[in-house]
């Protein structure tokens, strides 16, 4: 689908930097050292453990008998032992020359992280910068969450990510975050390589608004090892979007290893049925080389959470306080004051055997159905050097409903469809969005050393495509267009192709890195570069998705042209508009970058680091960024460490370039059609929105970490995050022709021209400080032939708003749309301020348990129809009992207490190779408090937010498993 040239571009200036860093190694005599690894389970040979020479890059794997060899430096002082599923150990190098190892089963937390440092060896503990290390393939048999989204969800506090509802695509690619900061914020890698991104932008009134993030649901979990979290900026080492963290993602890479896993459960509520099957076998290539196959089938029914709707169905109220028939009124009902428009409305339908219910939205999950494949393999070309590739595919189909188009909303509907038969009562539709994303990528790449240096070449492409279709749904000026011309002979339409977003990725990198001892207490040095390529495509959809066939365009006398909705119908398909033709869009932007890192052990006890990284955009100016690590061991115990970085991030090509018209419903519950403008647009010029800029950060961070022994762990770290000229995306600006002034009058008709009642834009508007703690704690515990895990882990986040607002001359008057008091919340108070989970995994022979508790703080809504100065506004409010519209000043900020998610496992091995557990995802049937902050016009649609969410309101899910495994 994308054809484009990806080619390597390297400067003089950037050989030259590489070169400089080049050093030579210092030769030193050396010792050759064997050694076979045990099972402490059974006392048979490990075969593929890894054995690592612990603060260098050498190392080995032990062959099918567990044997291994390995010639080391006469200085070297501990080997590291490493295997899937088993407790790492060191060992210290004495005059023997054979040694030998025991791994005890366990989960190890204190792996060797590929991310944080560039050093091979470094483990998680002794990482200068905090690193949390989730062990997916033993979390992912424990727990009923099937995708990572929600795995990470609720095992990393700093992460969080709910699903959307009635949010377009949002709805289908879950928006996620670190530290409180934005999806686009954070950078995703997989096996240390970058991830591409979605061509999704939230555009909704969701977590996220205006951000492009990672659909990490396009990775099956099975397939992954283990995921580590930096939490700490990281743009100097890993490129843009780090600046909140990085999420690396670690491929399983075992062999002769199949297993197969089966997962079906239920909400409570009796919706939301799961099933998911996946399969994962590995296999050698050659002796040292390997393969590993994951496939997995996933399909996720939709969930409601909405009762009975209670609000007006076919009659509406009018401001004179009196109750009025709306245009489908087949009844002849006089207008008669002494009646309410309830009392109608349940009149009509008791008269033609029909419920409230019957008009009910889906508030709820969307429905999701997905395959995915992967595969990660090695094969050594040498004995030093080794080619490999890993990537994957996924398809995803998804389902979701918008708001219910009700019978007397006259401009949304058409005369003759959707009627009950026989009677030929309208009945109003619900509409419905269908996705098909394609999620593609794949890397390739040789590795391996040459003397004493370590190189990685590769080639990275990702691809993530987003068709979309509407069914259920009706083009309302279309069909009264029909409806006035019979001649024409058109027929109805209720399904469309309304387009697609695509976004491509390629990335090319070349890194270097040497480990000596010979300088100070060891030294790492390590130079790279990398040229990326973004493409970003948005195709329009067929005629009648995308248009208002009621507007005609007169020729004035002054030669402006004047444009006329003679139907007044709402033009584009409901709930979600094709792209126009005037919408696509194909745009290309290259980014080429150098790095430089080195790590200093100056003693036993204290080590720094720096790197610095140059970067140069096609269309944005080049930018450098740096980051300073140190630590200080105290004792082998007790260190303190601490960072600070700046950071860079360009506005995404999607932020750039999105255009569209899609139907949304403000607060108070009523229909607009709101168009999304390049800042290039004439609407965009003519309210001074000014050009995008890229964001820019300082990270600081300070911490400790202590283990006083092998079963306990603590670390402790704040973080102050500055982010300047942060991208958001603005309130909803409307037209005037009443005003009579030439920028409202622009706006106007360009907003008719472009079917749109209001617009929004992408804008570089506020600095942002974001701030806080993370604690992580576990303790490993053996009393008698009981095994027990404990892990508290906590987060506690605050961001905010500092400075002005930044706006234009021309925007005077308009800043509270700009910029209003809703959009500070997306940024301020839209996450948890606090996030803590406390876990026990207990094993006692066949029997296994995890049982977790989560807490979520507390979220607020804030209303935007409410001055900054918090000063309540009026708005006509609809009585629901009488149909009459009153001015109504109110506040409708909402702040949600805090609550504590349980979730429980239980297992039993059946045999040697079949698992089976049974569990439960909010175990006591948690829900969020209810919602206020649009009661009087929800009428029963939302009884819980879906502006804020803590953890999402679908209540208890249920599940059982079976797994098997065959080594």
């Amino acid at each position: 689908m994308f054809q484009s040239p990806f080619m390597i571009k390297f400067s003089t200036r950037t050989s030259s930097t590489i070169f400089l860093f080049l050093i030579a190694y210092f030769a030193q005599a050396q010792k050759n050292i064997t050694g076979t690894v045990y099972s402490g389970i059974d006392k048979k040979p490990v075969p593929e453990a890894i054995i690592v020479v612990k603060g260098t890059n050498l190392g080995t794997v032990a062959d099918d008998n567990g044997s291994y060899a390995l010639t080391v430096p006469l200085d070297a002082k501990i080997l590291l032992f490493t295997y899937v599923g088993y407790q790492s150990v060191e060992v210290r190098i004495g005059e023997e020359l054979v040694i030998n190892a025991i791994l005890e089963e366990g989960v190890d937390l204190n792996n060797v992280v590929v991310i944080g440092s560039r050093n091979a060896s470094r483990t998680k503990i002794e990482s200068p910068v905090p690193v949390d290390i989730i062990p997916i393939r033993s979390v992912v048999n424990e727990v009923g969450q099937v995708d990572i989204n929600q795995i990470l969800h609720y095992a990393a506090p700093s992460f969080q990510s709910n699903r959307q509802t009635i949010s377009d695509g949002t709805d289908h690619i879950d928006p996620a975050s670190l530290r409180g900061l934005g999806p686009d914020q954070v950078l995703v890698l997989i096996n240390g390589k970058r991830r591409h991104t979605s061509a999704l932008v939230n555009v909704n009134g969701t977590v996220g608004r205006g951000t492009v993030g990672t659909d990490l649901a396009a990775i099956p979990a099975h397939s992954i090892d283990r995921i580590e979290i930096l939490r700490d900026g990281a743009s100097a080492q890993y490129g843009s979007d780090a600046i909140a963290g990085v999420i690396n993602i670690v491929l399983k890479k075992d062999t002769r290893h199949l297993s197969a896993v089966a997962t079906a459960g239920q909400m409570k509520a009796g919706d939301g049925t799961t099933y998911q099957g996946s399969l994962n076998y590995g296999f050698k290539l050659g002796k040292k080389g390997y393969a590993n196959l994951t496939a997995e089938y996933q399909n996720r029914g939709a969930t409601n959470r909405m009762k009975a709707y209670t609000g007006p169905i076919w009659f509406a109220g009018s401001p004179t306080g009196k109750t009025s028939l709306s245009e489908f009124d087949y009844f002849n009902v006089a207008d008669q004051g002494g009646k309410t428009r309830q009392f109608r409305d349940d009149s009509t339908l008791a008269n033609n055997g029909l419920n409230r219910s019957d008009f009910n939205m889906r508030v709820g999950n969307s429905a999701v159905q997905s395959y995915g494949a992967v595969l990660n393999a090695a094969y050594p070309l040498t004995e030093k050097i080794e080619v490999y590739a890993f990537g994957g595919v996924n398809q995803k189909m998804g389902n979701a409903a918008g708001f219910y188009r009700l019978p007397n909303q006259g401009t949304q509907n058409a005369a003759d469809l959707y009627l009950q038969p026989n009677t030929n009562l309208p009945l109003g539709f619900l509409p419905q969005i269908n996705t098909n994303i394609l999620d593609a990528s794949g890397a390739v790449g040789v590795r391996g050393k040459i003397k004493n240096w370590d190189f990685d070449v590769s080639n990275t492409y990702g691809t993530n495509i987003l068709r979309y279709n509407v069914g259920n749904s009706l083009n309302a000026s279309r069909e009264a267009f029909r409806i006035a011309n019979p001649s024409l002979g058109l027929q109805p339409q209720t399904s469309f192709d309304c387009g697609s977003l695509a976004f491509a990725q390629n990335t090319t990198n070349i890194d270097f890195s040497h480990h000596t001892d010979n300088l100070f207490h060891g030294v790492n040095f390590a130079v790279g570069g990398e040229y990326r390529s973004d493409i970003y495509k948005q195709n329009n959809g067929e005629e009648a998705s995308y248009k208002n066939y009621g507007l005609v365009t007169y020729k004035a006398q002054n030669g402006q042209d004047s444009v006329v909705d003679k139907l007044r119908k709402a033009g584009g398909a409901q709930v979600f508009p094709g792209f126009r033709p005037e919408n696509n869009i194909a745009n290309t932007r290259t980014n080429a970058s150098v790095y430089a890192d080195m790590e200093a052990d100056f003693t036993a006890n204290f080590m720094m680091g720096i790197a610095f990284r140059y970067e140069n955009y096609s269309d944005f100016k080049e930018t450098q960024n740096y980051k300073l690590v140190a630590k200080y061991k105290f004792s082998s115990k007790f260190m303190v460490r601490g960072a600070l970085s700046t950071g860079f991030r360009a506005p995404s090509q999607q932020q750039k370039f999105f255009n569209t018209t899609s139907t949304q419903f403000n607060s108070l519950g009523q229909p607009f059609e709101v168009g999304t403008f390049r800042n290039d647009s004439p609407v965009a010029q003519a309210l001074g929105i000014p050009k995008l800029r890229q964001e820019s950060s300082n990270n600081y961070s300070a911490g400790f970490a202590f283990k006083p022994n092998e079963a306990f762990e603590l670390t402790l770290d704040g973080y102050l995050i500055d982010i300047k000229d942060r991208i958001i995306l603005t309130g909803q600006f409307a037209g005037d022709l009443t005003a009579k002034t030439s920028q409202d009058s622009t706006i106007f008709y360009e907003l008719l021209r472009n079917n749109a009642q209001k617009a929004a834009f992408f804008t570089n508007a506020v600095d942002t400080r974001t701030y806080g703690l993370d604690l992580v704690t576990s303790y490993h515990l053996r009393a008698a032939k009981h095994d027990f895990r404990f892990v508290l882990a906590a987060n506690y986040n605050r961001s905010l708003v500092v400075g002005d607002v930044k706006t234009t001359d021309l925007l005077k008057g308009k800043e509270n749309i700009y910029f209003n008091r809703e959009d500070r919340s997306r940024l301020e108070v839209v996450n948890p301020d606090m996030k803590a989970t406390f876990s026990v995994n207990w094993k006692y022979g066949k029997w296994w348990a995890m049982l977790r508790n989560v807490y979520f703080g507390r979220v607020s809504y804030i209303d935007p129809n409410v001055t900054v100065d918090g000063t309540p506004r009026l708005f006509d409010n609809v009585n629901n009992q009488t149909g009459q519209i009153v001015e109504k000043a109110v506040t409708l900020d909402q702040t949600f207490a805090p609550k504590v998610v349980t979730d429980l496992t239980v297992g039993y091995q059946l045999t040697k190779n079949l698992n089976f557990s049974i569990g439960a995802n909010n175990l006591l049937d948690v829900y969020p408090d209810k919602q206020t902050h649009s009661v009087d016009v929800s009428y029963g649609r939302f009884d819980y937010s879906r502006r804020v969410q803590q953890f999402g309101f679908n209540g208890a899910f249920y599940f059982a498993r079976l797994r098997f495994d065959l080594k």
